[in-house]
């Protein structure tokens, strides 16, 4: 057990010291910046200003309250250290919780580690290894489970003595003030479960809903909040049901699995027999409901890919305890020998994960190094191929596409005093491309093209109102979507252009047509 701990921290604190800074990381930088004169120094009146900034204009969570603070002051090897630790509590919470216990085996440890590496969105725009996501995502996760395990105890009866129940009141208050797309749903499911049972529940369960919707208030409470819900709920996306369906099916994979698999079981009596002892489990049941609230949730505001990493999680743990109902035996020996094989298996996919990251380190690195040292790049852009795309096994850990981000060109300009108008990074093929011949697109002339990327005039088009979803048509005819980024920049001859970048690794030029899905 020990080892795979170990493991476990040393994975992702290599990970995380390789992972650069990137798009939300330099945005949170230059809103302290703003807040505080243009210094970085640490300053309680400018971190205070940048907190109410935040909670006006942008969101009430603490974890995006914490991000200036570690990128600008926390040694990247401690915060390292730190996001490892987290990831490790966050495993081994989830192994307790299927077994119901403190105790765990090492093959139910392996189990839940095997399963996060293959169902958590671990890249989305960019990885979840990067501080803000990381701060967002991670430490909600962790405390979402171990309110529910608090919750779930107090309901069963179990009392907590002075101590340790303040301690459980202090974890559900930053559940609901950390991020309110975790404490959201929780707080829905816990009021789901108190009427049930008539909410007749004990004074240290009150005392635990009561500490996360205060928490809840604090960050769901933010203007910026409820003026982004009235914002989704009025767009017309939904009216698009083929890229709604899409969008769908990407964010809530798990949870649309399983539901179908509920309702397959349906029609038989031993399955409905099966499913009837599942969910009349309590803890399945605080599982479960706070897992459905995150579900519509994600839904209905549309959210990103990476706002599954709770729900994903939850439905994993559910998963897991449905198999262990199931009274599998399985012999020490055996359960040894998997584990142990696991491991090995596990140790070989993240070498392979942490190479590839290497390899984008040390790029971005070099990138850096020119950017700050190096005269003729200071106000100048960088021809250069960097990495956009890493292999398939990898499973979308490595932090690719860096640079081929407009949020990553703009921030890193006004940190690093650039002008804002020239890219630091552009693929090389745009370095000596001849703007005055251009190919364009035949389905639609508009666009021109030179390899994978599409081209046009910047004649004072809002690239922020730009369609993300297109549809290409590649030369054997097949169509295939993707997202587009879009970044402005001057060519070598002085025009302004804007590039597009499809984020998809099979959208090959040359492009017989392009068109925007909505």
């Amino acid at each position: 057990m020990s080892l795979i701990i170990l493991a476990i921290i040393m994975v992702y604190t290599i990970f995380s010291w390789l992972c650069p800074l990137m798009i939300d990381d330099y945005m949170f930088w230059d809103k302290y910046l703003a807040a505080n004169n243009g210094s970085v120094m640490p300053s309680l009146s400018g971190y205070c200003t940048y907190v109410k900034d935040l909670w006006l204009y942008e969101n009430g969570r603490l974890a995006n309250m914490l991000c200036a603070p570690v990128v600008l002051w926390m040694p990247k090897w401690l915060w390292a250290i730190i996001l490892a630790a987290t990831i490790c509590a966050i495993y081994l919470s989830a192994a307790r919780l299927v077994n119901g216990s403190w105790s765990i085996s090492p093959l139910l440890l392996m189990a839940v580690w095997i399963c996060c590496i293959l169902l958590l969105p671990w890249h989305d725009y960019s990885s979840l290894m990067l501080i803000d996501y990381a701060l967002n995502y991670f430490p909600p996760t962790l405390l979402t489970l171990a309110t529910i395990w608090a919750a779930y105890h107090i309901g069963n009866g179990r009392l907590f003595r002075q101590a340790r129940y303040c301690l459980i009141i202090f974890i559900a208050f930053l559940t609901g003030v950390f991020h309110e797309g975790f404490s959201m749903p929780l707080l829905a499911a816990l009021s789901v479960i108190a009427a049930i049972r008539r909410f007749s529940m004990p004074a240290q369960w009150w005392g635990v809903y009561i500490a996360l919707l205060c928490g809840t208030v604090i960050s769901a409470g933010s203007p910026a909040i409820w003026t982004r819900f009235f914002t989704t709920m009025d767009s017309n996306a939904e009216l698009h049901l083929r890229p709604y369906l899409r969008v769908l099916v990407k964010t809530t994979p798990m949870f649309l699995a399983l539901s179908t698999a509920v309702i397959a079981a349906l029609p038989f009596a031993k399955s409905r027999r099966i499913l009837r002892n599942i969910l009349s489990d309590r803890l399945n049941q605080y599982l479960l409901l706070t897992a459905s609230f995150a579900a519509v949730m994600v839904i209905v505001l549309k959210a990103p890919v990476r706002a599954t990493t709770g729900l994903n999680l939850l439905l994993i743990i559910f998963l897991l305890r449905s198999v262990k109902s199931l009274d599998i035996h399985i012999s020490p020996k055996s359960s040894s020998i998997a584990a142990i094989a696991s491991l090995i298996a596990v140790s070989l996919f993240y070498t392979g994960v942490l190479r590839w990251q290497f390899k984008i380190y040390d790029e971005n690195r070099d990138i850096y190094y020119m950017l700050m040292e190096e005269e003729e790049y200071k106000y100048s852009t960088i021809y250069m191929d960097t990495i956009r795309h890493a292999p398939w096994w990898t499973l979308n850990h490595p932090v690719v596409g860096i640079w081929y981000t407009s949020i990553q060109m703009k921030f890193v300009n006004k940190i690093y005093g650039r002008p804002e108008d020239i890219p630091p990074v552009l693929p090389s093929i745009l370095e000596k491309h001849d703007f005055s011949n251009q190919v364009p697109v035949p389905g639609n002339p508009d666009f021109l093209q030179v390899g994978d990327i599409i081209l046009m005039k910047d004649d004072n088009v809002d690239i922020d109102n730009l369609p993300y979803n297109w549809r290409f048509t590649l030369k054997n005819g097949t169509e295939v979507g993707s997202y587009v980024i879009f970044v402005p920049f001057l060519s070598n001859n002085g025009e302004r252009w804007i590039a597009g970048f499809p984020t998809r690794i099979q959208v090959k030029g040359p492009f017989l047509n392009i068109r925007q899905t909505y």
